[in-house]
């Protein structure tokens, strides 16, 4: 069960208020009838950390969630999950901007790599996948299309040295050209 120090109106948990959970986890902030409604903050026993919105007890709306290894996710929430616009920093100081749905990177997005490489374009559950850009660290540039993180498809090779390669992709190596 739960502990809970707060205020009661009737009868009723509503108000500002705390609960402390028996796995450990604690939510400081509004509560609706009972439940974690509103904006407020909510610690999980392994250090992860929620600041936000919450409706009838679900991560909704605007709201940071930091992870214990230093990564962080900024922008909005539906059903308890990264939905819409947001940012993902990684620990490793990688950076996702853009669309997320149901937790992953889906839609338009750009991804800059801790190395210095950057992708510009579609993502699907994380992935690049779709029509995009991938701009290598080594200063080769792709462009076009990306299947599950992989280059397939249609697209135009440019290395750093200048030499130009376009055609059909599959697995990331070049099978056909134009």
């Amino acid at each position: 069960g739960a502990v809970y120090q707060g205020t009661v109106e009737n009868g009723i948990v509503r108000g500002e208020g705390t609960f402390s959970f028996a796995n450990g986890d604690v939510y400081s902030g509004e509560v609706e009838d009972g439940t974690m409604h509103g904006k407020r903050k909510y610690i999980y026993r392994d250090k992860r950390v929620y600041d936000g919105e919450f409706v009838l007890g679900m991560k909704e709306g605007n709201g940071v969630f930091k992870y214990s290894d230093s990564s962080q996710y900024t922008g909005t929430f539906r059903d308890d999950q990264f939905h819409g616009d947001g940012e993902y920093l990684f620990a490793d100081g990688s950076k996702y901007i853009g669309e997320f749905r149901n937790g992953s990177f889906n839609g338009q997005g750009q991804l800059e790599y801790s190395d210095g490489s950057l992708y510009k374009g579609a993502f699907k559950n994380d992935l690049p996948h779709g029509v995009g850009v991938f701009s290598s660290s080594d200063g080769s540039v792709y462009e076009g299309e990306f299947d599950k993180g992989r280059r397939n498809g249609v697209g135009k090779l440019t290395l750093a040295n200048g030499a130009v390669y376009e055609g059909s992709f599959e697995d990331d190596e070049l099978i056909s050209t134009q």
